[in-house]
């Protein structure tokens, strides 16, 4: 057993002793790729239905296929997560290592496309594009101010190699 102190509770780490995203980051990575997942609902469910029925309509007023591009930055992330392990190239490294600022990025084109929206703000779109708007405001303090999210995106495996000259250094 080992002996190894962890900042967080143990089962909060993977098998390769990495810290797991926790459920409001994963939640935080799913809201930024919502337009992309009610995209890909509303064409599953226009085809099936040959036509898009009224509440599938107010649907794609709130989500607009341009929206679709502040989900980018964490798709990428999302590749970078699917592919934390020690033989990791160094551009997916340092996509993780960059993590809340990929967040950021997302944020900041996520709010800058709400606000070019022409939607009326008395409408139900409106006010749900405004409160998306506080959100996105709301997850950036969270993600900048989070020491446990801090701690997740500086949590990597280490490579092969310095596996073997930390176990050498040990001998």
């Amino acid at each position: 057993m080992s002996t190894e102190k962890y900042k967080y509770d143990f089962m909060r780490y993977n098998s390769l002793h990495v810290l797991r995203p926790h459920a409001l980051l994963i939640v935080i990575l799913a809201y930024y790729l919502k337009d992309l997942l009610i995209a890909i609902v509303i064409a599953a469910t226009a085809i099936k239905a040959r036509g898009l029925s009224p509440e599938m309509r107010s649907l794609l007023d709130v989500s607009s296929p341009k929206m679709i591009l502040s989900g980018m930055p964490i798709m990428f992330l999302i590749y970078a997560l699917l592919n934390r392990e020690p033989s990791a190239s160094d551009r997916i490294r340092w996509i993780w290592r960059n993590g809340r600022h990929f967040i950021l990025a997302a944020a900041l084109l996520n709010s800058l496309l709400i606000l070019s929206e022409t939607t009326p703000l008395e409408t139900l779109a409106g006010k749900a594009l405004l409160g998306f708007l506080f959100f996105n405001i709301t997850i950036l303090f969270y993600i900048y101010r989070s020491e446990q999210v801090s701690d997740v995106f500086a949590s990597f495996p280490d490579p092969p190699n310095q596996e073997k000259d930390s176990d050498n250094i040990s001998k």
